[in-house]
């Protein structure tokens, strides 16, 4: 028991509940994604060097509440022999306590580093790329430090949809003219969309689309598979794919579905439908 109320604590100390609900948020952007990663590093690195004791604690807490004795499990160690006076001694034997240590604890903790730094390791590359769009205030001190000619650069190269030397020159002009109140890429794309300054802003506004349409995070991915395995059951296996599609598409977009009204759109279905010919 003992064994299992640590890795409890363990396994609930990794990822906090703030953190994965803003991992799987459909809104989140890489720079917030980027900061909370890099904090759940930080937390996961300092939870390894000092984190036993606490998890010790939370475990004997848990012990204690559901009335179950706190004891490490022992494991005993076949004894070899030596044939020859040469051969190494045997090691010491490491207690219960620590052998869980090495061996459960700092492995899991290891791993769960490993595997964060894995899956989050393109998100410094798209960082690198539109770091410097994800706010005016971003712009300005990019244009304050003398880098906004290499970071054009650098998206023009890896995207080929923009053109540095107007995209510099766009970025220049927007953090003079831009209201106060517009700050984030949304802000920024909705104003030209809403001004009808597309024309002065091509390449600033094609660089915000291409910023705003980064995958995050899979959670939507996950959840369009999982919305699948609901939509195609046994009963539905001769779904054809046309049916199939349009299945998943409402099921996937139901904020859309439910804000529409039903009824107008079976009237127009209808009309549309309809072999009468009106005279």
């Amino acid at each position: 028991m003992a064994f299992s109320g640590e890795y409890h604590c363990v396994v609930q100390c990794f990822v906090p509940d703030k953190a994965g609900e803003i991992l799987q948020s459909p809104k989140v952007s890489v720079e917030i994604i980027r900061n909370e990663v890099t904090a759940v590093t930080d937390f996961l690195q300092d939870f390894r060097e000092c984190g036993f004791n606490s998890a010790k604690t939370d475990a004997r807490e848990i012990a204690e509440r559901i009335e179950v004795e706190m004891n490490w499990p022992e494991v005993h160690k076949r004894t070899e022999k030596r044939q020859f006076e040469y051969e190494g001694r045997e090691q010491t034997q490491l207690t219960a306590e620590e052998r869980f240590r090495t061996e459960f604890f700092l492995h899991l903790v290891d791993t769960a580093l490993v595997t964060l730094k894995e899956r989050f390791s393109q998100m410094e590359t798209f960082y690198e790329l539109y770091g410097f769009l994800y706010s005016t205030e971003t712009m300005l001190k990019t244009v304050q430090a003398g880098r906004l000619d290499e970071c054009c650069q650098r998206l023009e190269q890896a995207t080929d949809d923009v053109d540095a030397e107007d995209l510099k020159l766009e970025i220049q002009s927007a953090v003079r003219a831009y209201p106060k109140h517009v700050s984030s890429p949304w802000e920024a794309l909705a104003y030209i969309y809403n001004e009808n300054i597309l024309d002065i802003y091509p390449n600033l506004s094609i660089a915000l689309r291409l910023l705003l349409t980064l995958p995050v995070t899979v959670a939507s991915g996950e959840r369009s598979f999982s919305a699948l395995k609901l939509i195609k059951t046994y009963l539905r296996s001769t779904m054809s794919q046309d049916r199939l599609s349009a299945l998943a598409v409402i099921a996937i977009e139901r904020d859309v579905r439910k804000s529409l009204d039903m009824e107008s759109v079976m009237t127009r279905f209808v009309e549309a439908k309809a072999r009468k010919v009106r005279f």
